[in-house]
């Protein structure tokens, strides 16, 4: 589950106030609660830094889509750091917006994701175990030499 920084904040206050209530108001504190509390600031501060960085890398790569989209040549690819995986710049068609689409290469080959509908939906098939069994079948029958009566 993701939390929003203010809401790590809220929750570190929260816990910081009654640690100090606790203490303050000569209850008994467990020796194991000032640690606790240390350990879990700790843990905030590494989850709130890490929140920090992915959001700026979010915005890093966003900022690059963009202006990709916007200076890109029709049908120009970029290249992304993940092996295999590029961006292509669609043209202006007719009503519609120059867009951007993810393009898995393989062997020649080139899958043309235009939208996270369709990664989803492809993600489903490459999961699903029936096409993982027909894969190993196709594969089994195309070692077989059989012969074609053309």
């Amino acid at each position: 589950m993701s939390y929003s920084e203010k809401e790590l904040h809220q929750a570190l206050l929260m816990l910081s106030t009654l640690m100090t209530t606790k203490i303050i108001g000569n209850i008994n504190p467990n020796p194991g609660d000032a640690e606790f509390m240390a350990q879990l600031r700790v843990y905030i501060y590494k989850v709130f830094t890490d929140n920090s960085k992915a959001q700026n890398d979010q915005t890093r790569i966003q900022t690059q889509l963009r202006t990709f989209l916007k200076k890109g040549k029709s049908w120009e690819k970029m290249e992304t750091p993940i092996p295999d995986v590029s961006v292509i710049k669609v043209p202006v068609k007719k009503q519609k917006m120059a867009a951007l689409n993810l393009v898995v290469s393989h062997m020649k080959r080139e899958i043309d994701v235009k939208n996270n509908q369709v990664f989803q939906k492809l993600r489903g098939i490459f999961v699903d175990h029936r096409v993982n069994s027909l894969i190993k079948e196709i594969d089994r029958v195309n070692k077989m030499r059989i012969r074609l009566n053309n």
